[in-house]
């Protein structure tokens, strides 16, 4: 049997501490990701067919807060959960997409920042199933994950609410976000790296 890295040996550890059941469902956090998810439909539909930018731009910005602050509830109130886990990020990303997409029709210099952040979302992917696979645990989150997802709703944010910008701006700002996206791609690589390389040797020392 393959051994857990000290990290989500250390994380259980805490949870048993605390009483905190990982396979629960209906918490705070995962409904406030839930209403994330929800509010996606609404966002195209105000963007698309209402044309009402400012509000699409206010509801982003809500969207952000949520995301803030399930993670502080998760941490803070023991209601971290596996599904949570996956929830949470599966949120951010589609949001995130979505909204790069819809400004693509405006901007196209953001179909390059939507394919690194294409990219950086499989690569991702495929290292959590690989880290799952070997650890047998779902790993939260990181802070630069959070920090990527703060400076890209305020990214599109200014971009959706400043119809008159010019190409010149608009274009730094994507490559601003493009920049950020590539760097927490390369932030998790290293962790993700780290990680199965701490659970290979601790499968040697068990082997030996």
């Amino acid at each position: 049997m393959k051994e857990r890295s000290e990290t989500a040996v250390e994380t259980e550890k805490q949870a048993d501490r605390a009483g905190v059941d990982e396979n629960r469902i209906f918490t705070i956090p995962n409904l406030m990701s839930l209403f994330r998810l929800l509010l996606i439909p609404v966002i195209v539909w105000l963007y698309v067919k209402e044309k009402k930018y400012l509000v699409v731009a206010g509801l982003l910005v809500l969207s952000g807060l949520t995301d803030v602050t399930d993670g502080f509830i998760a941490r803070h109130f023991n209601q971290i959960s596996n599904l949570g886990k996956i929830l949470d990020p599966v949120a951010d990303k589609f949001t995130e997409g979505i909204m790069m997409i819809l400004l693509a029709f405006r901007y196209p210099a953001m179909w390059f920042a939507i394919g690194a952040f294409a990219l950086g979302a499989l690569l991702m992917s495929l290292w959590g199933l690989k880290a799952m696979w070997a650890d047998k645990g779902v790993n939260s989150a990181r802070w630069h994950g959070k920090a990527t997802t703060v400076v890209l709703y305020i990214i599109i944010a200014v971009l959706l609410v400043s119809t008159s910008i010019s190409e010149k701006t608009a274009n730094i700002l994507i490559l601003t976000a493009t920049a950020v996206a590539l760097a927490n791609m390369t932030a998790y690589g290293l962790f993700y790296r780290k990680l199965l390389k701490n659970t290979a040797v601790q499968e040697e020392k068990q082997a030996d």
